[in-house]
């Protein structure tokens, strides 16, 4: 491990400094960090695995992986029946995540996902809010984190998870979810809807009495 003299902030993806002579190199297994790109001759041997992310390091660019870091999300249980419960009500699923490609694809034949976009930045998943606003579509955006929250801002409806939602992620939003229970989406959208058709009923009634 550097000591904290051998490190500094880092502008860039180069390799910063290693320690007692070393060069150490991490990220992940399309990555161009190894200075001969020497790491691809044996990234085969990780595939292995059949995991969905994967960080692969090295040390001093030998051409050999000296270690795979594999890692995984896990599905809640009750998140394919809150995705089979938002298209009954009929709305379309999409998968807008930071997470690596293979991951997000992953999550989303779990649970029932057709689209699937990853690798999105804050600002990208902001890009593509707008993008689907623009094409005349209404749009409900649930996220629980910092990265979430300017898009929870611009969405048509911005909904954050209580339980494990940042201050910023339930302050932006337009409704919170008590609990991290998914399920409470598609009852939170029926009961939406549900009132807003009394609405409607009131006001309709109201002016036929006027």
């Amino acid at each position: 491990t550097p000591s904290p003299s051998a490190s500094s902030p880092l502008s860039t993806f180069t390799p910063p400094p290693g320690a007692d002579g070393h060069s150490f190199y991490i990220g992940s297994d399309d990555a161009e960090w190894s200075p001969t790109g020497a790491h691809h001759q044996n990234t085969s041997r990780k595939r292995v695995y059949h995991r969905p992310i994967d960080v692969v390091a090295g040390i001093d660019a030998t051409p050999f992986v000296r270690a795979v870091i594999v890692v995984a999300d896990t599905v809640k249980p009750t998140s394919a029946e809150a995705i089979a419960g938002l298209r009954e009500l009929g709305l379309r699923p999409v998968l807008l995540t930071g997470d690596n490609e293979r991951a997000a694809r992953d999550v989303a034949v779990r649970v029932g996902i057709d689209e699937v976009i990853a690798e999105v930045l804050p600002e990208d998943k902001v890009a593509v809010v707008a993008r689907l606003q623009a094409e005349g579509r209404i749009v409900a955006m649930v996220g629980d984190g910092v990265n979430d929250a300017p898009a929870l801002a611009i969405a048509s409806v911005g909904v954050a998870m209580g339980g494990a939602g940042t201050d910023v992620a339930l302050e932006t939003a337009d409704v919170v979810l008590m609990g991290d229970d998914l399920t409470a989406l598609p009852f939170a959208v029926w009961l939406g809807r549900r009132a807003m058709d009394r609405i409607h009923q009131n006001v309709f009634l109201a002016l036929a009495v006027i």
